[in-house]
């Protein structure tokens, strides 16, 4: 992935926050309700993790948690053994998941041993960045050194004015995005299967709520593994 295909990919997510939530990446970074905008960030890249194994329904009232305008249901009767769907960068992101634990067996998490396992599993957006979550914190979060060189060049792009107001490519905002994504993508394997739109969502999350606060989100979405419950349904 280069700069240009970063920067299409951002412009991709602000435009899929905006179907979702009727919200641009800015106005949520702005939000008077910080903790609901990283909710909708992570419930946005579990839309994308899910997306290939579910259908979108319009909701007639907006969720209560996220306010999402979307229904994301999984697709009844999915055979995962269909080559086109285990040609997607999202069964193949879940594959590595599943393939490179970021737990020991008896952290309390259970533990998928398919990709089917992990979706039927899952379920709700929230349940799928759950799943990321406890593979990117063994890299982001429990790593001193890569932990401490990428809080530096975030805390540099905050310096400079993140959020910034403008996402088109060219402009500062995407230029500095990229930045932090190289260094993820070079230091998180699981990143090495996922689509740009997803690495793109994941580094606008980390910038607008800096390291520390995404390494405790993360602790907290893995209960999300364990209750994927009614929460998308309000």
């Amino acid at each position: 992935m280069d700069e240009s295909d970063f920067e299409q990919a951002l412009a991709d997510v602000n435009a899929r926050a905006k179907v979702e939530y009727h919200l641009s990446l800015v106005q949520m970074a702005h939000s008077n309700d910080p903790e609901r905008a990283t909710l909708q960030i992570g419930r946005l890249i579990g839309v994308m993790l899910k997306e290939p194994f579910a259908s979108s329904h319009a909701r007639e009232v907006p969720s209560s948690v996220t306010g999402a305008m979307l229904d994301w249901q999984l697709q009844p009767d999915l055979n995962f053994d269909d080559q086109n769907l285990q040609t997607t960068w999202q069964y193949q992101t879940l594959d590595a998941i599943v393939k490179d634990p970021s737990l020991p067996a008896d952290s309390g998490l259970w533990t998928p041993g398919s990709v089917q396992a992990l979706v039927l599993h899952a379920q709700y957006e929230r349940g799928f960045f759950g799943y990321l979550g406890r593979s990117l914190s063994k890299y982001i979060c429990q790593d001193p050194q890569f932990r401490r060189q990428l809080s530096q060049r975030v805390n540099a792009a905050r310096r400079a004015g993140f959020p910034f107001s403008d996402l088109s490519p060219g402009t500062m905002a995407a230029g500095v995005a990229f930045g932090v994504a190289g260094l993820l993508t070079a230091n998180v394997p699981v990143l090495g299967f996922a689509g740009a739109t997803l690495i793109a969502a994941l580094t606008w999350m980390i910038l607008q709520i800096g390291i520390d606060a995404f390494c405790e989100w993360l602790h907290d979405s893995y209960g999300e593994v364990r209750r994927t419950d009614e929460v998308e349904k309000h």
